[in-house]
């Protein structure tokens, strides 16, 4: 979304990790596509796909095509800028 990148959240809004990088990316102005696999099988699926364990591994950032899992928040920094996105 920024400079023709995509940031996406996979998660579910009942997981206090998901809602914590919610209000991160919030905070930070950053648009972002927000991905709850507990209420859209599709995206359930999509999350699924990204890892070879078949298990739903949320919360999960895609950052332009890189994954994510459960960043700390200095590290989710250090990405979003080493990416462009900040």
């Amino acid at each position: 979304m920024t400079n023709g990148k995509d940031i996406t959240l996979f998660g579910a809004i009942r997981c206090h990790k998901t809602r914590h990088y919610i209000k991160f990316l919030e905070q930070l102005g950053l648009p972002f596509v927000f991905k709850d696999v507990e209420k859209n099988e599709m995206h359930a699926e999509q999350l699924i796909n990204l890892f070879d364990s078949g298990k739903l591994n949320f919360p999960t950032f895609l950052l332009d095509g890189k994954k994510l899992r459960n960043p700390k928040d200095d590290e989710l920094l250090k990405q979003l800028r080493k990416r462009g996105f900040i």
